[in-house]
C-alpha cells in the first residue's frame, strides 16, 4: 500500500484518488522571483528549470504541460525527489515546479518562495495504491475510506 501520484498504471494494483494538490513554482529566498506572489506560464521559459526525473508521473504531467502552454522549458538538471530538488532551489541552481505542500515547510522558515501560475491551476491528483484483489481485508478498506474523507 502506498500514496502516488495519479495515474497508476500497473494492471495488478489499484489506485483510489483522494487528494488533488496545486503544484507551484518554487525559487529561493533570493531569486528575482521571490518578489512576486505568481507567474504567467510562459514566462517559466526563461528560467533554468529542476524537475523530476524523466519517467515519473509527476514529470509527464509537467512535460504535457509545457507542451500545452507551447513552453520550450530550459531544464538545468533533473532528480527523482522532492528532498534533493528543494536544497538545489535554496542554493539558486534553478527554479521548480513542486507540490505546495512539499515547499510551504521551507517558504515558512523563509528558506524559499514559491508563486501560484497566474493563468492556470496546474495540479496533480495523489491516490492510495494497493494490490488489485477481489477480497481486501477490513484495515484496507477502512484506511481507504479514511483516506477519502481526508482527501
Amino acid at each position: 500500500m502506498g500514496v502516488l501520484t495519479m495515474p497508476v498504471n500497473f494492471p495488478n494494483l489499484q489506485a483510489v484518488p483522494f487528494h488533488t494538490e496545486e503544484m507551484v513554482i518554487a525559487t529561493s529566498a533570493r531569486h528575482p522571483l521571490s518578489k512576486r506572489r505568481s507567474i504567467p506560464a510562459r514566462e517559466l521559459a526563461k528560467y533554468p528549470l529542476i524537475l523530476f526525473n524523466r519517467g515519473t508521473t509527476t514529470r509527464e504531467l509537467l512535460d504535457r504541460f509545457f507542451r500545452e502552454k507551447g513552453i520550450e522549458p530550459k531544464i538545468a538538471m533533473e532528480s527523482e525527489s522532492v528532498a534533493t530538488i528543494v536544497p538545489l532551489v535554496q542554493i539558486d541552481l534553478g527554479i521548480s515546479i513542486l507540490p505546495v505542500r512539499a515547499v510551504q515547510p521551507a517558504a515558512k522558515r523563509k528558506e524559499l518562495h514559491y508563486l501560484h501560475i497566474s493563468d492556470t491551476g496546474l495540479v496533480r491528483q495523489l491516490g492510495l495504491v494497493f494490490h488489485k484483489s477481489d477480497y481486501h481485508p477490513k484495515a484496507i478498506r477502512e484506511l481507504v475510506r479514511l483516506f477519502k474523507e481526508a482527501g
